[in-house]
C-alpha cells in the first residue's frame, strides 16, 4: 500500500483486475515480448499503470543436448511452466520440446503430475525453484538441481551436483542399469535355488557342494553388481 492505494506487480490477468482491459498497443507489446521468450510483468498503483518489466530465463547451452538425449532414451519430455503459453512455447521451441503445459500455478503443477500418473505413466519432475517443490514431492521421482532453492532440494528424491541438466540423463541411465543388475541377480539366484533345492530335497546333494554353490551364488551377485562401476553415459 502507498498513500492508501494498493501497489501491484504481476501478469496481465492481475493487471486486468485493477485497470480493466489493457490498451491494444500494450497487448501488442506484451505479445512481442512473449514471442521472444520473455516473461512480462506489469507494475501499477490502484487503477494506474506505471510500468512494464520484461525478464527472461537464459536457456543453458547444454539444455538442448539434454532434451535430445532424453528423447533418444525414449523419455517423453514436457515443459511445465507458470509462464504464459506464448513464452513457454518460445522457450520449448529453442529446446526441441513439442509438449508444453503453461500458465500453471505451483499447486496446479502438482495436479498436472497427478493427472499424468493417473494415466499409468511414471513421472520424473526436474526443478530448482520454490514453486517447483509441490510437483517434486508429488512426482514418482523428484530431481532437484543442486544450485536450486533449499525447498526444492528438500522435496526432491535426487539432487544433482551443480546445475548441468545433462546429469538428469546420467541419473536415469544409472537407475536403469541398476535395475538391470537387480533383475540379473534375481535370475541367477532363482536358477541356483531352482536347481539346488529339488536335488537337496531328494538327498542327492552333498552338503559341501551345497555350501560351495551358495558361496558361488553370492559371489556372482557381488561380481555382477560391481560391474556398475563401469557404467558410462553414451
Amino acid at each position: 500500500m502507498q498513500g492508501g492505494e494498493p501497489v501491484w506487480l504481476g501478469n496481465r490477468h492481475l493487471a486486468a483486475r485493477f485497470i480493466g482491459d489493457l490498451p491494444e498497443a500494450l497487448q501488442q507489446q506484451l505479445g512481442d515480448l512473449e514471442l521472444g521468450g520473455r516473461t512480462s510483468m506489469l507494475l501499477g498503483r490502484a487503477t494506474r499503470l506505471l510500468g512494464l518489466l520484461a525478464v527472461a530465463d537464459t536457456v543453458r547451452p547444454e539444455a538442448e543436448q539434454a532434451v535430445a538425449q532424453l528423447r533418444r532414451h525414449g523419455v517423453r519430455v514436457i515443459l511445465l511452466s507458470g509462464d504464459s503459453r506464448t513464452t513457454a512455447e518460445a522457450i520449448a521451441a529453442q529446446l526441441g520440446i513439442s509438449e508444453v503445459i503453461a500458465e500453471v500455478r505451483p499447486a496446479e503443477k502438482a495436479g498436472t503430475i497427478k493427472s499424468l500418473q493417473l494415466t499409468g505413466q511414471k513421472v520424473a519432475m526436474v526443478g530448482d525453484g520454490v514453486n517447483d517443490a509441490p510437483a517434486l514431492a508429488t512426482a514418482d521421482v523428484g530431481i532437484a538441481i543442486g544450485s536450486g532453492s533449499d525447498v526444492a532440494k528438500e522435496a526432491g528424491d535426487i539432487i544433482l551436483i551443480g546445475n548441468d541438466v545433462r546429469q538428469v540423463v546420467t541419473a536415469i541411465g544409472l537407475s536403469r542399469a541398476t535395475m538391470r543388475k537387480i533383475r540379473q541377480n534375481l535370475f541367477w539366484a532363482f536358477i541356483y535355488n531352482g536347481i539346488g533345492i529339488p536335488i537337496a530335497a531328494f538327498g542327492w546333494l552333498n552338503p559341501m557342494i551345497a555350501g560351495a554353490a551358495m558361496a558361488l551364488s553370492s559371489l556372482s551377485v557381488i561380481v555382477n553388481s560391481s560391474l556398475l562401476r563401469r557404467f558410462r553415459v553414451a
